[in-house]
């Protein structure tokens, strides 16, 4: 069960914010940190929540 609901708020902001490093400045956190969430809540849903595009 999902008790926390700052992951949900996290994923709202990357969506709004239309970016990870983005939604890391407006939440004042480490991109890292916002990735580590999205994962978390990927995982506990077992579905991709975000698309990432690969950068070469």
């Amino acid at each position: 069960m999902l008790k926390d609901f700052s992951k949900l708020e996290t994923f709202l902001i990357v969506v709004r914010e239309r970016g990870f490093s983005k939604a890391s400045s407006k939440l004042g956190v480490s991109q890292p940190a916002v990735t580590q969430q999205i994962k978390y809540l990927e995982k506990y849903l077992d579905t991709k929540l975000i698309e990432r595009k690969e950068w070469y």
